[in-house]
């Protein structure tokens, strides 16, 4: 197996994609920013597959064009915009890092949705973090 850990993913069919354009997907991705920026809502994956009518492993087929049968320009353009949306999310959680009320749920987002680590192997990870004014936290993955 390669180095995306994407690869280990499911084997179950994917259904038809549902869009044939991507300024329909990229409406449905602007809709969902706007009402987490309106409501103050977090920006995540599940909540973008939601809003794209989905979920979280078939926004992942899309993104990476897995067992979807359509012209290849408007697949393209359909795997960019969820990787543009994806990415909004993944920097939204990057940035939550440094909340200290937010820091535990974007890592736990960060390490299942990014595959970010903490050390090379995974095992027996020490995380500090350092908020402002000297206090510190340390977990024992």
């Amino acid at each position: 197996m390669g180095s995306n850990h994407y690869e280990k993913r499911r084997s179950y069919p994917t259904k038809p994609l549902k869009y044939k354009s991507a300024e329909q997907v990229q409406g449905l991705i602007d809709g969902y920013f706007e009402d987490c920026d309106a409501n103050n809502k977090p920006y995540t994956i599940t909540g973008l597959a939601y809003a794209l009518g989905t979920c979280r492993k078939v926004l992942l087929d899309y993104q990476y064009q897995e067992q979807i049968h359509i012209d290849s320009k408007i697949a393209d353009k359909i795997s960019d915009a969820i990787t543009r949306a994806k990415q909004r999310c993944e920097v939204y959680a990057n940035e939550a890092l440094y909340d200290k009320c937010k820091a535990r749920g974007a890592e736990r987002d960060l390490a299942v949705n990014y595959a970010w680590r903490t050390d090379d192997d995974g095992n027996n990870a020490q995380v500090r973090v350092v908020f402002e004014g000297g206090t510190s936290k340390s977990d024992a993955k």
